[in-house]
């Protein structure tokens, strides 16, 4: 995830694209949704009306059909040879002949009316009492029946509409519905009662009827079997109350509501808690509520699928505008990707100094893009002349800033060299003239020793026999020994002061100051002058090997020159002092290369330098040594004393091999007036 929002970031093109992706999608949504809404709403008001009008059909169809029945028995029971039998049957003895006659002759006409009317269930007479005197069913004569279940449909009642009222029978324990009419005498006065069961199952075709709701919908009776403290909602139909899949009645907000006495539309979760859009009604001369449902997933189906159609097409179409916006993408960025890589190769060219170089972007429209370009090839073309200008005038201050190195350096040398001498001269001087008296002196001193020596000699010879005190001195002062090692201090004194002279003669030459600046010398005299100097470090453990060439006379100048031997011996000895080398040798050769060519090589058993420190070892104020150990001036005062007398220093190095100077002069390459 983290890779992707990276390369987000760093593609002006992805930006582009799956911005627009995300705002086509978005609009597709948003539109697929309003259109959702929008068809959800029609089609709910579409199907409300649907079942509304379903639901008024059905209620006008069971209303029909039960003014249909009331109407075939109320003509029923006016008929004569129908009323006629039932009066008998009302007022005559039940064991007369006329009783039973009429008994029979009844039960048989509606008997056979019910044969060619299937719509009814049973027809019998009752009376008064409620006892039951003749009926299609032979088995329910003298059955009592239930008055206050039975639905009048007599003439005082009728208004149009009348009470059927639907409740279980004792005998058969299904839903019924019993209407009757007065059987009356000549004089208008009632003496029982036509009654008939109407057979529901053409309620029940009535009401599940589908009418073209759909697939899921669903119509069906409701009724309240329970009592004054409790409700039981069932199901009604031409078989039973309720139903086995629901034992303990159903219950949903439609229901509730219709039992209540209300009629109306809604969404809702059914009986069974699938949602549902229904229209529900209260059938106050049924004492039922009438419920048409359809389940919302049917009803809405067409909505859904529209919103997926509009999903789907506005997909391919973002689809499609997606690709049109990476080409158009593609064609507005390229070019900026163009210029962005030029400006690296710009940079890059600038960075390795190839100022005459730089890249221009190729201006292939005349829009925003191509001004772009032009614009950035302008800067590129100014860069160009101003970095070469820049670079002319840091070539011009790296050139003054080396000749002021050069300058500081040469001072420095010069300065040093000047005080070195100076001090080295009067240290000399100073030196030269004690030792010249003792050196001047030692000679006479000895011949006087030897003077006495022979006039002691002398003494002895011609007093052989001196007193007891004479000898006794004689033995005291151990006169012999003190003769010899007289003779040998005298020979001590005389080394000493001959080795001091050398000192001094070889300090003289070192600082050259009573002589010409430029001179023909002998280069391994200036060597072993300054051996000599560094003689008190040398000594320590130092193994020095010198193998001197015959080298010519050198025109050169004789106290510079000894300044390069004196700092880089010192180096070897720094280097294998510090390193701690096992075997500390230092090895100095002088050759004559040809007739025009000396060369020196001084090499130690150091340990050695890096390719990164030889590379630069020369280089003013550069040094591996530490705080206020060195300069970093000596080796570049040495470069410049050996280029100022045209000759070359050659390192050669290698990490725990040891160093190697050499330092190739020319015999005759400096003139007088150079200094």
């Amino acid at each position: 995830m983290f890779h992707l929002w990276n390369l987000w970031k760093k593609s002006l093109r992805i930006q582009i694209a799956s911005s627009f992706s995300v705002l086509s999608l978005t609009i597709v949504a948003l539109v697929g949704a309003l259109a959702f809404v929008q068809a959800r709403a029609t089609l709910k008001q579409s199907v409300f009306n649907r079942l509304e009008t379903a639901s008024s059909l059905k209620e006008a169809d069971l209303g029909r059909w039960l003014n249909d029945r009331r109407n075939t028995v109320r003509s029923l029971n006016q008929l004569t040879e129908v009323n006629t039998q039932a009066e008998i049957l009302l007022t005559e003895d039940r064991s007369s002949d006329d009783y039973i006659a009429a008994q029979q002759n009844l039960q048989r006409l509606l008997g056979d009316f019910i044969q060619d009317n299937p719509g009814y269930q049973e027809f019998f007479v009752v009376s008064k009492g409620g006892r039951v005197l003749a009926s299609t069913r032979p088995e329910n004569v003298s059955w009592y029946a239930t008055l206050n279940e039975y639905s009048d449909i007599s003439e005082r009642s009728e208004s149009g509409k009348f009470n059927a009222n639907v409740y279980q029978s004792a005998l058969t324990e299904r839903p019924t519905i019993t209407l009757t009419v007065p059987i009356q005498n000549s004089q208008g006065k009632q003496l029982g009662m036509l009654a008939v069961n109407l057979n529901l199952d053409s309620m029940d075709e009535i009401i599940r009827a589908n009418s073209g709701l759909g697939n899921t919908s669903e119509t069906y009776l409701v009724a309240d079997l329970g009592s004054n403290f409790f409700t039981t909602n069932v199901f009604v139909s031409s078989e039973r109350f309720g139903s086995e899949e629901f034992p303990d009645g159903i219950n949903s907000p439609g229901i509730e509501a219709a039992m209540l006495g209300n009629g109306g539309i809604g969404l809702y979760p059914n009986y069974r808690g699938v949602p549902v859009i229904g229209v529900y009604r209260w059938l106050p001369e049924q004492d039922m509520a009438l419920i048409v449902e359809m389940a919302q997933a049917e009803a809405f189906a067409p909505a859904k699928r529209l919103s997926r159609s509009i999903f789907l097409v506005g997909l391919v179409l973002a689809a499609l505008m997606t690709a049109g916006i990476l080409v158009l993408s593609y064609r507005v960025v390229s070019p900026i990707v163009n210029i962005a890589e030029t400006a690296r190769a710009v940079r890059a060219s600038l960075k390795q100094g190839q100022v005459a170089e730089l890249e221009t972007v190729e201006i292939a429209t005349d829009n925003e893009i191509g001004t772009l370009a032009e614009t950035f090839n302008q800067l590129v073309e100014q860069l160009g002349r101003s970095y070469a200008e820049l670079h002319e005038k840091n070539k011009d201050l790296q050139l003054t800033l080396t000749d002021l190195k050069q300058t500081q350096t040469q001072l420095i040398q010069t300065e040093k060299m000047s005080s070195l001498g100076q001090m080295v001269a009067g240290i000399a001087h100073e030196i030269n003239n004690p030792i010249s008296f003792i050196q001047g002196n030692i000679g006479p001193l000895k011949g006087y020793f030897e003077d006495l020596i022979d006039l002691l000699d002398a003494y002895q010879s011609e007093y052989t026999n001196p007193s007891e005190a004479l000898i006794e001195k004689q033995e005291e002062a151990d006169l012999e020994f003190l003769l010899e090692d007289a003779k040998k201090l005298l020979g001590s004194l005389k080394m000493g002061t001959e080795r001091v002279r050398d000192i001094v003669v070889s300090l003289r030459n070192y600082s050259r100051l009573d002589e010409a600046a430029i001179k023909d010398v002998n280069l391994n005299e200036g060597i072993d002058s300054t051996l000599l100097i560094l003689n008190h470090r040398i000594k320590h453990g130092i193994d020095v090997v010198k193998n001197y060439g015959n080298l010519p006379s050198v025109r050169c100048s004789p106290a510079q020159l000894n300044q390069v031997f004196t700092n880089i011996v010192a180096n070897a000895l720094d280097a294998m002092f510090d390193a701690d080398s096992q075997t500390k040798q230092l090895a100095i050769v002088t050759r004559r290369l040809d007739a025009t060519q000396v060369q020196i090589s001084i090499r130690d058993t150091g340990p050695g330098m890096t390719p990164e420190v030889k590379a630069k070892i020369f280089d003013p104020f550069f040094t591996t040594k530490g705080v206020g150990k060195g300069t970093g001036l000596g080796m570049g005062i040495c470069f410049k004393i050996i280029e100022q007398h045209r000759g070359n220093i050659d390192v050669i190095t290698e990490v725990g091999q040891g160093t190697e100077f050499l330092i190739t002069l020319p015999i005759e390459a400096l003139s007088a007036d150079i200094r």
